[in-house]
Parts: C-alpha cells; structure tokens; sequence
C-alpha cells in the first residue's frame, strides 16, 4: 500500500503524509519490526517518504519520521544476523550515507525546534557509518570560507568526539546534549554555513584530530613565508 503513492505526495498531500508517517511508526516500532515484511523495494520508500517528511509544515511528522528511521535502524543494530540487519547492512552504500547526508544537513545547517528527534536516528548513523560522516563533516568543513573553518572544527570536533557510538541510552543522550550544545555554539559565534555541492575549498581536514595549536602554528608559517617572499 505504501508503494502505491509517489514519494513528493507526502509534502503535497499533508494529510497524507501525517497519517502515513504515523502508521509507519506503529509499524516499525520494535515490537512489531519483525511481523512486517520489509524487501529491498519497501525499505528504500520508506526511508525515502520518511527524508521527504522531515519537510512538512507539521514538526510533529517531522519527528514521526525520524521516530520510523531510529525504530528500523535500533533493531537492525540489536539484532546482529535478523533480516532487518542484512537489509540494512546491504543497502548501506546508498540508503545509510543519503540518510546521514540528509540528517546531517539539517542538524548542522538548520535550527529546528525538534533537534531531539533528529538527533536519535543520526546517532544510529554514525554508529553504522562513521567513516562516512567523518568524511563529509570533512567537506562541510572544506567548502565554508577559510574564516570560519576554525570555529566549525571545534564545534564538530566537540559533538562527534561527545560520546562513544555504542548503541545504549546513555551514549544517545550524550550525543543529543552535545547537538544542543553545538547549536548554541554556532548561534553565539553567528556562524552562517553553506551547504557543500560538488565543489569543495581548502584542504582535507581530520576533523577528530584537529588542534587549535597545530592550525595557529601552521597560520604563522604560513605568514612568515609570505613576509619572506615579499
């Protein structure tokens, strides 16, 4: 049934998309993740309806649909060899690192007043593919103007370094604490950040290695070449 409808028609149709979400997130709760049939075609919509949901006008689908993310995504991490486990384990190539892609734009970017919601399936992300988000924090990190790069790799430096991406309640609320925190940096130093395309600027950044005394070494060098040459 749920394949029946095109993915856009959960923002065009918010009815629609209200009353979907919400049925996913009974559905897909733990209890009853394993009496529902989900093959390749299923999970890839609704992964899909659910990302197109984190746009509607009602913040509550918003936060029904990262209730649906984290309810599949929990039980294929508890469940080690389950159906849901290979499921997502083989659609992590595609289906994982769009799903981080589209939470960490959001979290990172947006100031949503459901931070709390977005914050539990991306913890379940990073945990199933941190070399991903590493890599892309990289580029957001590469692609903003050179003023602000040291500020944002503390800032993300503080949050993906908060806890241990160990699947257990008091690692997610420790993770959920340090993106409050990384929102209030961001407001206090007014970093307005550019969401990464294609192009990137600035070198490759390790992000969980960065050292403010190593840049403002680096910095100083980098002058004092530049006073040499003139």
């Amino acid at each position: 049934l749920l394949k029946q409808f095109p993915v856009p028609d959960v923002i065009a149709y918010p009815k629609l998309g209200k009353a979907t979400t919400a049925l996913l997130e009974v559905l897909l709760a733990k209890p009853n993740i394993d009496l529902v049939p989900l093959d390749d075609a299923a999970y890839e919509h609704v992964m899909r309806v659910c990302v197109e949901a984190f746009d509607h006008a009602e913040t509550a689908v918003s936060s029904s649909a990262c209730g649906v993310i984290d309810g599949v995504l929990t039980a294929a991490i508890e469940s080690e060899g389950s159906d849901i486990a290979n499921l997502v384990r083989a659609r992590s190539a595609d289906i994982t690192t769009y799903l981080l892609r589209a939470m960490l734009n959001i979290v990172l970017f947006e100031d949503r007043p459901n931070d709390w919601s977005f914050s539990r399936p991306l913890f379940c992300l990073i945990l199933l593919d941190t070399q991903f988000a590493l890599q892309y924090t990289s580029q957001i990190v590469q692609y903003q103007p050179a003023e602000r790069r040291e500020d944002l790799i503390k800032a993300l430096k503080d949050l993906l370094s908060s806890t241990e991406f160990v699947l257990t309640t008091a690692n997610r609320d420790r993770f959920t604490q340090a993106l409050t925190q990384y929102r209030r940096e961001v407001a206090a130093k007014n970093l307005i950040l550019m969401v990464p395309t294609s192009q990137t600027l600035g070198a490759p950044v390790d992000i969980l290695a960065y050292s403010i005394e190593e840049s403002a070494s680096a910095t100083a060098q980098d002058e004092a070449e530049a006073a040499m040459v003139d």
